[in-house]
């Protein structure tokens, strides 16, 4: 509840793509507050079974749609480079950008030496 209460979360840019009474899949969209023509992708999925249907798809244009109609200027997402939504967003127009750059420091080798 915590999450749907929060000052970024946009309840009419969270999508549900339904068979019947069923979920099938969902997408979302959330506030930047510091960014305020921007908006992240939060989460978009689709159960197994419905996969490769084009629902997918349908969910994140209807994202787009709305972010569009609201005067929003980008809309952002994070996915990794073999993840299959990785090419759906690249079809649907995303740019990849910079990625983050993880770092670490090793405290102590595996044999228990100090490094």
């Amino acid at each position: 509840m915590k999450w749907f209460d929060g000052p970024t979360f946009l309840p009419d840019a969270y999508s549900v793509a339904m068979d019947g009474e069923r979920v099938v899949g969902m997408s979302e969209l959330w506030k930047r507050n510091a960014q305020p023509h921007r908006l992240m992708t939060g989460m978009t999925g689709v159960i197994r079974e419905y996969r490769r249907r084009g629902i997918a798809t349908a969910l994140k244009t209807t994202g787009i749609r709305y972010a569009r109609d609201h005067g929003i200027e980008h809309v952002q997402t994070i996915n990794a480079e073999g993840n299959p939504m990785y090419d759906l967003n690249m079809a649907l127009g995303y740019k990849p950008m910079p990625a983050w750059l993880w770092m670490r420091r090793t405290l102590r080798e595996r044999d228990g030496a100090s490094a």
